[in-house]
């Protein structure tokens, strides 16, 4: 007796059955966030930016007094609101303003944190510091104020980045394990995600909820994010190849985007002042439309 075994090829089958494959997939990658996120939310009680505002401007009301009292002398007076700002300032925007010397401040920091700082040092660092400890006093809450009044104003764009981050997150391991035949459209919502989360960016700035060094600052996440999920890598350092590749063997306008896209990979590029908020939205554009 013979038999025969006819065996179809995997492309055969309907498209149907690789549609709940990967509605599967999605549902698993979705419900182990939704895990994470539950447990870590109850685990973790990252300080606010309103209860570190209120701690800082307390610190600062308190060697205000002390000077008062005549338990701190002018010196280490400035010394202590040296301190509160740089340390909020790290905490709240990033910048490792701790550990940078004026000459850092006056290259990456914001303008205004450069200029507080310069006027501090005479009264630190002179033989006989001479100053306005009042006007002081003034200088750092008015300077602590205005960042946590633009934070205030960043929650919503901030709250875009991080479920923009996620969605691509999801996507980019779905491209990882699609067929060929739907990749492409995988890649399409990746773009999407993407270039949506750009024009939220585009119309904040607009608004003046941003301002340039806050919008760099955000571009740099989306493009980092859009590269990682539209390569399918699964780290920072795997992206950045993937984008090199682009840029050396890629077609004329792709190679072109990746040049200037590896700006954003810069830790400093938020405060790279030279760099027009509006040039960086536009590559951050250009890179988006043209990665296939």
């Amino acid at each position: 007796m013979k038999y025969s075994i006819d065996l179809e090829p995997p492309f055969a089958y309907s498209a149907y059955w690789y549609a709940i494959g990967l509605g599967l997939i999605l549902l698993a990658i979705l419900l182990r966030w939704l895990f994470n996120w539950i447990f870590k939310r109850k685990v973790e009680s990252p300080l606010k930016a309103d209860k570190l505002y209120r701690q800082t401007m307390q610190q600062i009301d308190g060697a205000d007094q002390s000077y008062r009292d005549r338990q701190l002398d002018l010196r280490t007076l400035h010394q202590k609101l040296s301190k509160e700002v740089r340390q909020y300032v790290q905490k709240m925007d990033g910048l490792r303003a701790q550990s940078m010397v004026y000459d850092e401040l006056c290259q990456k920091a914001r303008p205004d944190l450069a200029d507080l700082i310069g006027d501090y040092y005479g009264p630190e660092f002179a033989y006989v510091p001479q100053a306005d400890a009042a006007a002081s006093v003034a200088k750092a809450k008015a300077l602590i104020d205005e960042l946590y009044q633009r934070i205030l104003k960043e929650k919503g764009i901030n709250r875009t980045g991080r479920v923009k981050t996620w969605i691509n997150d999801v996507l980019g391991r779905v491209l990882r394990i699609a067929p060929k035949f739907a990749a492409s459209a995988v890649l399409g919502l990746i773009r999407g995600n993407s270039l949506s989360w750009v024009q939220r960016i585009e119309k904040a700035a607009a608004k003046g909820d941003l301002d340039s060094y806050s919008v760099r600052g955000h571009m740099s996440k989306a493009v980092r994010s859009f590269v990682r999920s539209a390569s399918g890598a699964k780290s920072e350092t795997e992206a950045f190849k993937a984008l090199e590749a682009k840029r050396k063997n890629g077609l004329p306008e792709q190679a072109s985007a990746a040049v200037s896209a590896r700006d954003f990979y810069d830790p400093d590029f938020m405060y790279r002042s030279s760099y027009n908020p509006v040039f960086a939205i536009t590559k951050g554009k250009e890179l988006i439309e043209t990665w296939v």
